[in-house]
């Protein structure tokens, strides 16, 4: 078994599971032999993961997976997980002008139109976009810590200055903070959640953050 730290976990191709560590790579485990495969950043190998620490995963509504790490966002498509170990990733950058910035992934969401949103540490959030990470118009050294999307097709996101409500066809922004009653720093990382009712809940260090998306600005606090 694997002993390490897991911080992020998502099923693939053959109900196989992905396990992210802190600075010990990518697992595989299959479920049904119990059989783990390890897979470790390799600077000589340009289609092995970039980055040791695996912050969070997604599998795609295609099957494709999406590596989130310290260092950016790596690809391995449904056809090519279905290997014993072999894995070819495809790394991918931001683009210009953003091609300089680390990017820490700190959430990776898939919107209803299959648009993949990445949130970071102190870089906003990306739009993955013709194999290019682009940066979208917000506050440019804000921290992303989850992005969800409400009813209405508008992102949410749980960010290092509060609740911001983001249009991604605008590219407007609309923030509530400590003025309208959100805590400090309240967010954490990939903590998030649209609920049937049509409210979002965010968690954090204060406790659980919720509102209805068409009434932000009034926010309670759990």
């Amino acid at each position: 078994s694997s002993l390490n730290k897991i911080i992020s976990l998502d099923q693939g191709v053959n109900r196989k599971i992905w396990a992210g560590t802190v600075n010990s790579g990518l697992n595989l485990l299959d479920p049904f032999t119990g059989k783990f495969i390890r897979i470790l950043q390799n600077a000589s190998n340009e289609h092995a993961i970039n980055g040791n620490t695996i912050r969070d995963l997604l599998v795609d509504k295609k099957g494709d997976l999406y590596v989130g790490t310290s260092n950016g966002i790596c690809i391995l498509s449904k056809a090519d997980q279905d290997t014993e170990g072999d894995f070819k990733f495809q790394n991918l950058y931001a683009a210009s002008p953003a091609e300089n910035l680390q990017v820490n992934v700190e959430d990776i969401f898939e919107d209803t139109r299959g648009r993949i949103w990445v949130g970071t540490l102190n870089a906003g959030l990306f739009l993955l976009k013709n194999g290019k990470l682009h940066q979208a118009n917000l506050k440019k050294d804000i921290s992303v810590l989850s992005v969800i999307q409400d009813g209405n097709n508008l992102l949410c996101l749980g960010t290092s200055e509060g609740i911001v409500k983001y249009s991604p066809d605008e590219g407007e922004a609309k923030t509530c903070n400590e003025n309208d009653g959100i805590p400090a720093n309240a967010f954490s990382r990939g903590s998030k959640l649209f609920s049937e009712s049509g409210r979002i809940y965010f968690g954090g260090a204060s406790g659980v953050t919720t509102f209805i998306p068409e009434e932000l600005g009034t926010i309670n606090n759990v």
